[in-house]
């Protein structure tokens, strides 16, 4: 299937996940099971486990945003809970048994935030000038 194949490119993607979305599904499962294949028989079962939690994560959710932003949060709990471990020797989960950001974490002083100021740039898609008006990017 994808055997000798060439890596897609970010515009790519993002123009088969518009038009073909099985194609996109299929890479997926390719470059998934590519990399746990790779990985060092002690980490593969780990990481087969976290593999599957995200899928089940993917087919629960309505959409592909709503998954992008689930599976975002899932991995933040998990660095979270990391943190924690070396932090602490333990997990300080929620009560519900998943690190919750928001109630867990209570602000830092405004004295220890850091203040950065970066000038953003704006980047334009090859992509874009290939969708109707009404589907490109709001430009601010």
């Amino acid at each position: 299937m994808f055997t000798n194949h060439q890596s897609l490119d970010l515009d790519r993607i993002a123009l088969l996940a518009t038009t073909k979305p099985d194609v996109i599904d299929r890479y997926l499962r390719f470059k998934v099971r590519q990399i746990l294949n790779q990985a060092k028989p002690d980490s593969r079962l780990m990481l087969e486990r976290l593999q599957f939690r995200i899928d089940g994560i993917r087919r629960r959710a309505g959409s592909p945003m709503s998954a992008c932003l689930q599976i975002s949060k899932f991995m933040h709990e998990q660095l979270w809970e990391l943190n924690d471990v070396l932090k602490n020797g333990v997990a300080l989960t929620h009560p519900k048994g998943v690190a919750n950001v928001a109630e867990d974490r209570p602000e830092p002083p405004a004295s220890e935030v850091p203040s950065l100021k970066a000038k953003v740039l704006p980047f334009k898609r090859k992509l874009d000038r290939h969708l109707p008006d009404n589907h490109k990017p709001d430009r601010h």
